[in-house]
């Protein structure tokens, strides 16, 4: 749960790789390496969640992965933050009440 397919595509104009995620489109992290861009997806996807958080919209839970994109979970804290946002939603409850 709160693990995210995110795509990387390399930009031929700057040789740098660029991050999404489909299911919180919010996202996006570019980083020189795989492996630096998969670590900066880390920070967009808690960025992307606070954003939804804070418009009051549901977290998805995470589509599954297709071929050619890489399972990124969430922090556990921020995936806690994000369940319990969303039980709150489902049972009519404001982040005030």
């Amino acid at each position: 749960m709160f693990t995210y397919p995110v795509k990387l595509e390399k930009d031929k104009a700057t040789g740098m790789y660029v991050a999404s995620c489909r299911d919180l489109p919010l996202m996006n992290s570019v980083g020189d390496s795989i492996q630096c861009t998969l670590q900066e997806s880390i920070h967009g996807l808690v960025t992307a969640v606070s954003i939804e958080i804070d418009e009051g919209r549901t977290i998805p839970s995470g589509s599954k992965i297709k071929n050619g994109e890489y399972a990124i979970p969430l922090p556990e804290w921020v995936a806690t933050k994000a369940s319990l946002h969303n039980a709150m939603i489902e049972s009519g409850l404001q982040n005030t009440e």
